[in-house]
C-alpha cells in the first residue's frame, strides 16, 4: 500500500475530484431558468430530474451507502484473508473488523430511512392535490429523517 501512496497518485485523485466537482455544477448553467424579479428557479426539468433524482437520491444517499458498503466489505475480506493465511486473528485485527462492520451497519441504519423517504418524495412530487395535512406530515417526516441521518456521525464518549 505504501508503494501506491505517492504524490503522483494524490495529484491525480485531487484533479479527478476537482473535475467531478466542476462537472456537478455545469447543469446549473443550462437547466436552471431564473425568474427576473425573484431569485428562484423555474425550470421543472431542473427541479424534478436533476435536483430530485441526481442530487437527493444519488449524491446524498446512493453513492455514500454504496461506497461505504463496498470498501467496508473489501476491508473486511482483506483482513479475513490476511489473518487466515498466517496466524489467528489478533486483537487489533478483530477490533478493525468490528469497526468496519459497525460503520456499515450505522450507515445502513441511519441513511436507509432517509433513502426511503427521498424516494417517496421524488415519486410523489407530481401529485397535484395534496392536502394540507399530508403536506404537514411530509414536512415533519423530512425534518425527522434529516436529523436522524446525523446519527451516523454520533460517537460514544465512554472512558
Amino acid at each position: 500500500m505504501r508503494m501506491k501512496s505517492n504524490v503522483k497518485v494524490a495529484r491525480v485523485l485531487v484533479g479527478g475530484f476537482f473535475i467531478v466537482w466542476i462537472g456537478h455544477g455545469i447543469p446549473y448553467m443550462f437547466i436552471q431558468d431564473l425568474v427576473q424579479r425573484a431569485c428562484v428557479g423555474a425550470s421543472s426539468i431542473y427541479t424534478q430530474y436533476y435536483r430530485g433524482y441526481f442530487v437527493s437520491l444519488g449524491l446524498y444517499v446512493f453513492i455514500p451507502v454504496v461506497f461505504i458498503s463496498i470498501f467496508g466489505f473489501l476491508t473486511y475480506r482483506n483482513l479475513r484473508n490476511m489473518t487466515s493465511n498466517r496466524n489467528p486473528v489478533c486483537a487489533l485485527t478483530r477490533q478493525m473488523i468490528q469497526m468496519t462492520l459497525s460503520q456499515i451497519g450505522a450507515v445502513l441504519l441511519f441513511n436507509g430511512p432517509l433513502a426511503i423517504f427521498l424516494a417517496y418524495s421524488v415519486g410523489t412530487v407530481n401529485v397535484k392535490q395534496k392536502s394540507i395535512f399530508r403536506q404537514a406530515r411530509e414536512q415533519l417526516a423530512q425534518s425527522f429523517f434529516s436529523a436522524y441521518t446525523y446519527g451516523t456521525y454520533s460517537v460514544s464518549c465512554k472512558k
